[in-house]
């Protein structure tokens, strides 16, 4: 009586086509997936690396025949043996770098693992260390040598209310000091144009004038101060 609608239903070949493209698909997804967890470890060097096994070098061993990195890694620490290309692993990676290698997956040991970037730690260059070393030697000699005209100047002043007699014992002392201080001036002058690491040469030379310029300072202070509270006293007792 009624005839059977045959455009309900693919056709048997079409339905076949179909099921064989799902079994690829779920096939090719699976291998892609489960083949280098297992196959990794027995093709090794055949079997090109699909993940990135990211970490810092906290050690790095040279041995007669291999270099070993030990690596700190999000998922823990591992070491990373090479024997081949030794010399630039060598100068390439220091202890501190971070440094990316290419492996199946994170292994405790990795034996010539491909290593994919090195990136040394961010640090202050050391000329930029020893310049900033010298400018605050320099600031605080300089400050020093401000006090110590101050001083000087003091020195001067007390000079000049002598009398006479005491005034030409102070002039050649006053004298004494600003040679002291000259030198020690032409020696900061010498520092501050030396070239390079240079000034380091240089500053024990000017740590010893530093020092007999202080100490003839403090002592002419002294005897001047002196001086003059006895002259102030013989001032007083004759009125």
């Amino acid at each position: 009586m009624f005839e059977k609608d045959s455009s309900s239903s693919p056709p048997p070949r079409k339905r076949g086509r179909w099921l064989l493209f799902l079994v690829g698909v779920v096939v090719g997804a699976a291998g892609a997936t489960l083949f280098p967890h297992y196959a990794g470890e027995y093709l090794g060097g055949v079997f090109t690396p699909s993940a990135v096994v990211e970490g810092q070098v906290v050690e790095k061993e040279s041995q007669a025949e291999r270099i070993v990195l030990k690596v700190t890694t999000a998922e823990g620490v591992l070491l990373a043996s090479f024997t081949e290309n030794r010399p630039d692993i060598d100068l390439l990676v220091e202890p501190g770098a971070s440094i990316r290698l290419g492996a199946n997956r994170y292994q405790p040991f990795l034996e010539n693992p491909t290593i994919l970037s090195v990136r040394e730690p961010a640090q202050a260059p050391k000329d930029v260390a020893e310049k900033s070393a010298r400018q605050t030697y320099q600031e605080e000699m300089e400050a020093q040598l401000r006090k110590w005209e101050a001083k000087l100047a003091e020195l001067e002043a007390i000079a000049s209310r002598a009398s006479d007699e005491a005034a030409q014992e102070y002039d050649a002392e006053l004298e004494l000091l600003r040679e002291k201080r000259d030198a020690a001036r032409k020696k900061l002058s010498e520092l501050k144009s030396a070239g390079g690491v240079a000034w380091k040469d240089m500053k024990s030379g000017l740590d010893s004038a530093w020092s007999e310029l202080e100490e003839a300072l403090s002592d002419a202070a002294s005897r001047f101060r002196d001086v003059e509270e006895s002259s102030e006293t013989e001032e007083s007792s004759k009125l």
